[in-house]
């Protein structure tokens, strides 16, 4: 139990604190104007003591709470999303909200956080919205982690008004398009070309081409099967699970795609090597489509054709989805081959590639009840 008393002027408080081993030892906190103000302190020190933050509630800062929730989160959580949490709280050290302490903030201190990190500020660069609104993000849920912990009696940044999220643009490549990409592909950068054929005619994602074994792959029924990934974390390449069960999934691919892979060499375990010995690192797979971008369009600007309009690898596996929603492939399919949780993500990210399907729904009923001749 932890003591109230005065001494000379003012009130302090003597409190536990828990060691690693669980080991108690008092600490004594001083300061406080009235007798009330301790009483009120004892619950909060006490609970931040068992969770290793050792300071008046009222010193505590940002920074101490995003080192202690991201300590927590190191326990349970995969080294791809702890790099990318790290790389945040680097990005956090540098601005003034780190040393701030958490009873001076406010909503709006979040919302001109997101617009300096937009904006940029002297020394610092501007960052992307989608940027800007993960880091935010970060503060807010070590925040809302305080309070779960007891650490802090609310939320001070409860309704922030953050950016919007911004969703990239997709750009869907047309069947012409992507014939002249895997055709100079061929010629340009051969080992490149299964990552091209995985991610456009088979759905897959970056890191579930740059973790796709050959024991994966059937050639009998000319599927492979998604069972783990390789992704980057900090620069080294991670194997892990999948991102959801529903991504563990197979794939069944066109038959040209999977005589393509019959015949390709074993370099490694890996389908996708690279021109290496080992799987390509994730990391280098926007380099090498943008290489192939420029060669096509490097060709095209020799013949005097429109050139491509530029899109990221990701944008190869919109372009699956587009040809499956085009061939009239039903959205549950489709859902399945891109390895969506439910239909809904998919219509919600795809349903706008789908402008005629009220007007089909019509034409078949009125087919079906035989041109209105049914009709009372």
């Amino acid at each position: 139990m932890a003591t109230i008393e005065k001494r000379g002027r003012s009130w302090c408080v003597r409190y536990r604190q828990y060691d690693e081993y669980g080991k108690a030892k008092f600490i004594r906190k001083s300061g406080f104007a009235t007798k009330s103000d301790a009483m009120a302190a004892v619950r909060d020190l006490e609970r931040a003591s068992r969770q290793g933050v050792d300071v008046n509630p009222g010193q505590l800062t940002v920074g101490v709470m995003l080192e202690n929730h991201f300590l927590d989160a190191s326990r349970r959580q995969q080294a791809t999303t702890l790099a990318s949490r790290s790389n945040a709280l680097d990005q956090l050290k540098k601005r003034p909200i780190y040393d701030m302490q958490i009873k001076k903030l406010r909503p709006e201190t979040l919302s001109i956080l997101a617009d300096d990190m937009i904006r940029g500020t002297p020394g610092l660069p501007a960052l992307s919205t989608t940027t800007a609104r993960g880091y935010t993000s970060i503060v807010v849920a070590a925040l809302r982690w305080g309070v779960k912990k007891g650490i802090l009696q609310y939320n001070p940044c409860e309704g922030a008004d953050l950016p919007p999220k911004a969703r990239p643009k997709q750009v869907i490549l047309s069947m012409e398009d992507m014939a002249e990409v895997c055709t100079v592909c061929a010629e340009y950068r051969p080992y490149f070309l299964p990552m091209i054929y995985l991610a456009a005619y088979g759905g897959l994602r970056r890191e579930e081409c740059a973790g796709l074994l050959w024991s994966a792959f059937d050639p009998a029924r000319g599927s492979v099967q998604i069972t783990t990934v390789t992704a980057s974390a900090s620069g080294r390449r991670v194997k892990k699970e999948p991102k959801s069960a529903s991504s563990r999934r197979t794939v069944v691919l066109p038959k040209f795609v999977a005589d393509y892979l019959k015949q390709l060499p074993h370099k490694s375990d890996y389908i996708c090597a690279g021109d290496r010995s080992d799987s390509m690192h994730p990391n280098r797979y926007s380099t090498a489509i943008h290489k192939i971008q420029d060669e096509v369009n490097r060709r095209r600007e020799a013949e005097g054709r429109e050139p491509l309009p530029s899109f990221r690898f990701h944008d190869l596996r919109h372009t699956h989805a587009a040809m499956c929603i085009a061939a009239g492939v039903h959205p549950k399919v489709i859902s399945e081959r891109l390895g969506h949780s439910s239909v809904s993500i998919t219509m919600d990210v795809y349903g706008y590639l789908m402008p005629g399907a009220q007007e089909a729904v019509a034409e078949t009923l009125d087919a079906l009840a035989g041109g209105g001749a049914n009709a009372v």
